[in-house]
């Protein structure tokens, strides 16, 4: 791999020389630092991130600490990814298990001190025991960007923790006017019971403030998925499907049937789809189904499921665009934060929080 010593004997200058032209510091004539860009982009010149680390006593990863990673998440972790390498930073992953132990917290917390990274992604947390520790390490100086949680709403107040945020409020609020123009008068909100229900209460309050503009009555259920009600063991997914069949025959219960139902999430409207299927009923023609998340299965599915995407690359992208500002660097330009265009920001602490917006795929289930 070509270094600084290769770019200076191509060029005829010295190191320092192509070290200045290269960063952008000190004075290059014009000349120069155009012959020296030219043969670094021949040589395909990349800086060795570890030897400036070990020189300058600075860190160039962002460390992402995930509680747990499905479709969703990796799909933010790339937008991340993408963008923090256009401006010479390097990701790297930390997952964590759902141990709530305060042994198991302090064995994390040494771990990330140990790395000392530039700055911290948290991706997966949904639990106050885990916002605690999102907290200590905030405590400790290390910058922090939380990833489309509800850690803000737990929190229940100002916290210096920025984070990036899809408006889920918005995206069902929009699904609900929808499904009104398409002529649904009984549109229904079908929720995950348990643990579920705190992190839904956005959803739901699009839901209730659509309902309300519109004139409807709310129908509103909440589901239980197993014994277990809302699994912490990887088996969420599933227990999101069982929900879904289980609202399913439960609607099918009710005097009069709802005429659209909004789900929660994909895999639980998949849930409603096959609990519906097996009781003769059609979809759309006799009720209409909404997603929420955009997943893959949402394509495949028969029908095919009318969804709320969520801008996960974009979430991604936006968290590495604010930690370059939180470190003093000028972000690379195109780095895919367009699908956010229009986003709310919200002061905490030195950066601002973002808030994307979702959009509504329709398909052939509504």
């Amino acid at each position: 791999m070509a270094g600084l010593k290769d770019i200076a004997e191509a060029t005829g200058v010295s190191v320092r020389t192509v070290s200045r032209a290269l960063k952008g510091n000190g004075y290059v004539r014009d000349d120069v630092r155009k012959a020296v860009l030219e043969v670094a982009t021949k040589l395909n010149y990349r800086p060795n991130r570890l030897a400036q680390s070990l020189k300058t006593n600075r860190s160039y990863e962002i460390l992402a600490l995930a509680w747990s990673i499905d479709e969703l998440h990796a799909e933010k972790i790339r937008g991340l990814e993408v963008a923090l390498r256009r401006n010479n930073y390097w990701l790297s992953l930390l997952t964590q298990s759902d141990d709530s132990s305060q042994k198991a917290a302090d064995a994390l917390i040494d771990e990330v001190i140990s790395r000392s990274p530039a700055g911290i992604v948290i991706i997966g947390a949904s639990f106050p025991w885990q916002y605690k520790i999102v907290d200590k390490l905030t405590d400790r100086g290390f910058n922090c960007i939380i990833l489309d949680t509800p850690y803000a709403d737990v929190k229940k107040k100002n916290t210096s923790v920025a984070g990036v945020y899809v408006d889920r409020q918005s995206g069902v609020y929009d699904s609900v006017h929808y499904l009104f123009k398409k002529g649904h008068r009984r549109i229904m909100y079908a929720g995950l019971e348990g643990a579920g229900r705190e992190i839904d209460q956005t959803r739901l309050k699009g839901y209730k403030r659509a309902i309300k503009e519109l004139g409807l009555t709310e129908m509103i259920g909440y589901y239980f998925a197993t014994q277990d009600k809302f699994c912490l063991d990887g088996e969420i997914a599933a227990g999101q499907f069982v929900a879904g069949r289980c609202a399913a025959e439960e609607i099918l219960k009710m005097d009069k049937l709802p005429d659209a139902v909004q789900a929660f999430t994909d895999v639980m409207a998949l849930g409603l789809l096959d609990g519906f299927h097996k009781a003769g009923i059609k979809i759309p023609q006799d009720i209409a189904i909404v997603g929420f998340d955009n997943r893959s299965a949402s394509v495949y599915s028969s029908p095919p499921l009318t969804t709320i995407a969520q801008p996960n690359r974009a979430v991604g992208a936006a968290a590495a665009e604010m930690f370059m500002s939180l470190l003093g660097v000028d972000s690379a330009q195109g780095d895919g934060v367009e699908d956010g265009d229009g986003a709310d920001e919200h002061k905490h602490g030195r950066i601002e929080s973002r808030i994307l917006a979702p959009k509504l795929i329709e398909r052939e289930s509504s």
